[in-house]
């Protein structure tokens, strides 16, 4: 049953999921970044954390190809402004 579990492509991107999460909360606590250079790390793999979920569990992966491409032009635009207003304020 276990190797099942591991085999599931959806369970090993809910672990990839939960894993980015804890290295967000270790950064966080520990890492002795500039808090603007932390902060753009965090947004980072916020949105990196967005588009797995996407991609995985919206089914964005086998939609139309317009759609995909809509979605990661969405989250590079909205990325990018949000990381550089975060610099920028």
């Amino acid at each position: 049953m276990m190797l099942n579990v591991a085999k599931d492509k959806l369970f090993l991107v809910l672990v990839a999921l939960l894993g980015i999460t804890m290295v967000s909360w270790l950064f966080i606590s520990s890492a002795n970044l500039e808090e603007k250079s932390l902060g753009v790390v965090i947004l980072l793999l916020a949105f990196f954390k967005v588009r797995l979920i996407a991609i995985h569990f919206m089914e964005t992966a086998m939609a139309h190809r317009l759609v995909r491409i809509a979605f990661e032009t969405w989250g590079a635009v909205v990325g990018g402004m949000m990381i550089l207003g975060y610099l920028m304020g």
